[in-house]
């Protein structure tokens, strides 16, 4: 039996536009375009039956993750949403709901399982793999300390 995989990211959020670091605590959800987005992919699932074999939909507990589940759940042939902790790529601490400008006092309060996603405008998508390739490995994600001075003689 093949399985596929889908994984579709959430749509626009207010926590970019905000420049908030936002996970369970500091998510506001999905903007008005975030919703339109995901409305657009649940309208091409439903149309294309691109999805017709789902038979799970799992989530994290981040609101603006909630909220594409719960936008794309009439689209999929399942009874209801998954709410999965270990789906959260980011547990900030103290930082939830702080700005990017102005990050915790101590990065010892992070706690994180992958490198944080980078900024894009561009709407969720479905992405499908292969059956036996893995879809990326989740490494630990420190922060940067600056680079070493560069010497100009």
């Amino acid at each position: 039996m093949t399985m596929r995989l889908l994984l579709i990211r959430h749509g626009a959020a207010h926590h970019s536009d905000r420049g908030l670091i936002a996970m369970p605590r500091g998510c506001t959800g999905l903007t008005d375009a975030g919703v339109a987005q995901v409305g657009a992919l649940a309208r091409r699932l439903a149309a294309t039956g691109e999805a017709a074999d789902a038979v799970a939909l799992l989530t994290s507990p981040v609101r603006r993750v909630r909220e594409t589940a719960d936008l794309l759940r009439p689209a999929l042939p399942v009874r209801g949403v998954a709410v999965a902790p270990g789906l959260m790529e980011l547990v900030p601490g103290a930082a939830d709901g702080l700005t990017l400008a102005r990050p915790a006092p101590s990065p010892a309060g992070w706690q994180s399982a992958a490198p944080p996603p980078a900024r894009s405008s561009s709407p969720p998508t479905a992405t499908a793999t292969s059956p036996g390739r893995r879809a990326g490995r989740r490494a630990a994600w420190r922060p940067r300390a600056s680079p070493p001075a560069r010497s100009t003689a």
